[in-house]
């Protein structure tokens, strides 16, 4: 199944297929293939918790997902922006060590910052 038909089957629990195909075509016009890859895995919850959502709210929604190789990869990503020193040695003493790493990335979730999905050599960030 492609992308779309899991998007379709999700989305086909609150609206109609009109509504549904006009909304991925937004996707597809608006944002990169991989975004509408990464949206399969949090539609489920975002429907769950808001069923009267609009089509332009799962976009926004939606550019604040992203895939990586790893949970890594993510946390250099998210701190990439930084310039201090004390992140910049973080990434350096954790680069190796899986479970500071899942720590880092457990705290997030627990805060409710991010939610992730995880399979092999691919991880799924939606930041909240």
């Amino acid at each position: 199944m492609t992308y779309e038909d899991n998007l379709r089957k999700s989305l086909s629990k609150i609206w109609e297929e009109e509504r549904i195909e006009k909304f991925l075509k937004l996707l597809e016009d608006n944002l990169p293939i991989y975004k509408g890859e990464t949206l399969v895995y949090f539609i489920d919850s975002i429907l769950e918790k808001e069923p009267q959502i609009s089509e332009y709210k799962i976009l926004e929604y939606t550019n604040r997902m992203d895939a990586f190789c790893t949970p890594y990869e993510f946390l250099e990503d998210l701190f990439s922006q930084s310039k201090e020193s004390s992140i910049i040695n973080l990434l350096t003493s954790i680069k190796n060590d899986n479970e500071k790493i899942n720590q880092i990335i457990n705290q997030l979730v627990t805060n409710r910052s991010i939610e992730i999905y995880e399979k092999e050599n691919e991880f799924y960030v939606f930041i909240k």
